[in-house]
This record gives structure tokens, sequence and C-alpha cells, in this order.
């Protein structure tokens, strides 16, 4: 510990390790599809009119059932058995006639096998507001030890029509099952989230200096308690809403 009470992470003494891939065979799942889109804005605006009469209805991405291109279904329901995917199939073509199943094997750590949603309906409000459509899209990052970081993200409109915020609240998940446990409530672009040992890390954007993002990082133990929040770690160039470059590292300023 510092002086100050902030844990340091020095590369040469705390070997973090990188970002894991999701292990395991895929599951197939049966979705009983009602709507498609190439973008979330679109998938969110067919949503909205069938959300409220489907309300397990999500939306999937296509690469998170294995294949090589991506786009987005909206689904009434992702089902573990033909059979009940074709009787909500039945339900749902009262409203959509020209619904269907298609299967998805779906990737483990990935939304659909959480059976969480991708796109967050408020999205669909955001047409004509220019932002990155990834800033649309919600997201899971597997950790070692089979744990999940988990991040729905959203968008909320001021009242005076002004100006939206994005919302990226992170949560951790745990193997053994249970409901996500929240450790940030908002985390502007998270990433490069590492562990060693029970130790947790990931950085934030924390401030703006005119063009550039300055990054911070954030320190969990195995409980979810912050240990601590080293300032002005990374220093980025923003391009948003194009993508962000890392120009240089600055640990430990």
């Amino acid at each position: 510990m510092t002086v100050d009470g902030a844990l340091e992470l020095r590369r040469k003494e705390v070997p973090l390790t990188a970002e894991v891939a999701p292990q395991g065979p895929p599951e197939r799942l049966w979705l009983v599809v009602g709507a498609s889109a190439e973008i979330p804005g679109a998938i969110a605006r067919q949503a909205r009119s069938l959300s409220g009469r489907f309300p397990r209805g999500l939306v999937v991405q296509t690469k998170d059932c294995g294949e090589d291109t991506n786009s987005f279904a909206w689904v009434a329901e992702a089902s573990l058995s033909p059979e009940t995917a074709e009787a909500a199939l039945s339900r749902l073509r009262a409203s959509v006639t020209d619904a269907y199943v298609r299967p998805c094997d779906a990737r483990p750590g990935t939304l659909p096998a959480l059976r969480m949603t991708a796109v967050d309906p408020s999205i669909a409000d955001m047409s004509d507001w220019g932002y990155d459509p990834q800033d649309d899209v919600s997201s899971a990052h597997p950790l070692a030890g089979g744990r999940l970081i988990l991040i729905p993200r959203s968008f909320e409109i001021a009242t005076n029509g002004e100006y939206a915020v994005l919302r990226e609240p992170v949560f951790i998940a745990e193997p053994s099952g249970g409901a996500p446990r929240l450790l940030v409530e908002d985390c502007a672009y998270p990433g490069h989230f590492i562990t060693q040992c029970d130790l947790l890390a990931f950085d934030c954007a924390q401030e703006a200096f005119a063009d550039f993002l300055v990054y911070g990082v954030l320190v969990f133990d195995r409980a979810g308690r912050q240990l601590a929040k080293i300032e002005r770690c990374r220093l980025v160039w923003d391009s948003w809403p194009k993508e962000h470059a890392l120009i240089r590292s600055v640990i430990g300023e």
C-alpha cells in the first residue's frame, strides 16, 4: 500500500493475466425470430412494438451464435427444445406472419447463453444522435476461473431533449450462478479486464481534456469491494464516435 492508501500495480511484480476466451462447448438454442436488422437502432425500434406482447423477448447478435458475419435478431423466446420453440412460434405468428425458428449454438460466456438482451430498448430513441453503434450493444467478458463481466449499455435522454448520456454499469457474475453483482454504477468505456489471484482490475474513462480521454484503473477483491482507484493511468486519443487509439501509457502518474 502507498501512503495515500492506493494499491500500486507494478507490471514486474504483479503479472496480471490477460482477458480469456470462453471455454466449453456451445449450447444449442432454438430462437423464435420475429424481426432482424443490421444495426442496433433498427432492431430496437422493431422490438419496441413487439416486446409488450412478448415480455421474454430479447435481441441476439448472430456472431454469438457462431456466425462469421453479424446482424441482430429480436427473438420472442430462446428455447432449449425445438418443440417448445415451435409452440412459441405459433403464438408469435399471430402478430408476425413471417416469424421463424432458427438454431443458435450459443458460445459460453455470451449474452444469448445468459438470456441477456444485446440491445436495450432505450437505443430505439437514439437514431438522430449519431452515436457509435458499438455504444448501443451490451457485452459480456469472460474472466479466468469462469467469472463474467457484464456491461448492459443504455441511454438516458435529458428531459429537455438537448443531450443523451450513455450508461455503462459493470456487473460481475459468478460461475456458481446467482444474480450478477454490481461493481460500478457507471464506468465510461470500461475495458482491459484482468485478474491476478483474487484481484480484478479494469479501466474507465474518468475525465476528458479537450480531445483526450483520461483513463483510471479500478481494483476490486473477490467479494466485489473496491480496493483502489488509480487515477490518470492511461491517456487515449478520443476520435469518438470512431474507434479510440491508445497513444501512450502513463502507469503510475
